[in-house]
């Protein structure tokens, strides 16, 4: 499901509204990091990607955190108010814990 939302391009927030119930995470999220980077789905829909990228992370990931950061800080920069929101702060929190923030 969760390519399916990338693949759609200009249309990600409507596609990932309609399957956002049905998408979970996955266990290596960097493949969707990627491909959300490729498509700039960041820069064009900050919100809907930060909801995106909190469902595809388990409280444990398996990931190597780089793109995760990355992503972030690019959510940051487009909406700076999303820096305090929970889906951010829980994802940082995942960063911390992992050792790719101090």
């Amino acid at each position: 499901m969760a390519e399916l939302c990338v693949a759609a391009g200009e249309a990600f927030p409507a596609a990932y509204y309609d399957l956002k119930d049905w998408l979970y995470p996955v266990q290596y999220p960097e493949l969707m990091l990627h491909r959300v980077k490729a498509q700039k789905i960041i820069e064009k829909f900050p919100e809907e990607a930060l909801d995106f990228m909190d469902k595809l992370f388990a409280d444990d990931p398996d990931y190597h955190g780089s793109s995760l950061k990355e992503c972030l800080d690019a959510v940051v920069k487009r909406m700076p108010g999303l820096a305090n929101d929970g889906r951010h702060e829980r994802l940082t929190l995942l960063l911390r814990k992992r050792g790719w923030l101090e």
